[in-house]
C-alpha cells in the first residue's frame, strides 16, 4: 500500500460519518445517551468490524488529546524574547504546508479549487480568527506565569462550562442529572485550583 493510500485510510477513519454508515448517513450519537448506537458502536458484539468501529469512534479524541499535549508543551516553551506574532506566523506557515500536503494526498483537489472554496461558509474565516486569538492567549498566559499543569485545566474546564448552555440552546443537547453533577464537580475543581 502506498503512502497516499495509508493517509487516505487513516483520515477516512477519522471521518466517522463516511466510515460508520453502510447505506445511509450516520447519525451523531452521544456516548452518554440511551439512544441507539448501531451506526457507531453496534450492540451486537459478534458484528464484523466492531473493534474497528470502536477504534474509529475514539480515534479523534485520542488525536485531540495527543495533539493538545504537544500544543501546550510547544506554547509553554516558546522563547519569551520571540515576537509572539512572528512565532504564530511560522506556526501557520507549517500548518498551511501540512494541510496543503494532506489536501493533495487525500484527493481533495479532484474538484476545481474555486468550486471547493465556494462551498465553504463563514465558519472557515471566523475559525481562523479564533485560532489566532486562542494561540496568542495561551502564549501570553504562559508568559505571564500560568503553570502548564493549571492554565490549560482552568481554560478547558471554563470552556466546557460555557459550552453547556450553547449545546442546550443551539444544538438541542440534553442534560441529565449525571451531567449536572459533573458540572458541579467542575465548578468545585475550578474553585480549588484557583485557591
Amino acid at each position: 500500500m502506498t503512502l497516499k493510500n495509508h493517509l487516505i485510510q487513516i483520515f477516512a477513519n477519522i471521518y466517522l460519518i463516511s466510515l460508520c454508515s453502510h447505506d445511509q448517513p450516520a447519525k451523531p450519537v452521544r456516548p452518554w445517551s440511551n439512544q441507539s448506537s448501531k451506526y457507531i458502536v453496534p450492540k451486537n458484539k459478534e458484528e464484523p468490524g466492531l473493534f474497528m468501529k470502536e477504534l474509529t469512534f475514539y480515534l479523534p479524541i485520542a488525536l485531540i488529546v495527543i495533539s493538545n499535549v504537544f500544543y501546550h508543551i510547544c506554547t509553554k516553551s516558546t522563547p519569551e524574547t520571540a515576537n509572539p506574532f512572528l512565532s504564530l506566523l511560522v506556526t501557520y506557515a507549517v500548518a498551511g504546508l501540512a494541510t496543503g500536503t494532506l489536501l493533495i494526498l487525500t484527493g481533495g483537489l479532484e474538484k476545481n479549487i474555486f468550486t471547493s472554496i465556494s462551498e465553504l461558509n463563514w465558519t472557515s474565516y471566523i475559525l481562523g480568527l479564533c485560532v489566532v486569538s486562542l494561540e496568542f492567549g495561551y502564549i501570553m498566559a504562559y508568559r505571564l506565569g500560568w503553570n502548564i499543569s493549571v492554565g490549560s485545566v482552568v481554560a478547558n474546564v471554563t470552556l466546557g462550562i460555557i459550552l453547556i448552555p450553547v449545546g442546550v440552546l443551539f444544538y438541542k443537547e440534553i442534560l441529565t442529572i449525571n451531567h449536572l453533577f459533573g458540572i458541579a464537580l467542575c465548578f468545585t475543581g475550578l474553585f480549588f485550583i484557583n485557591r
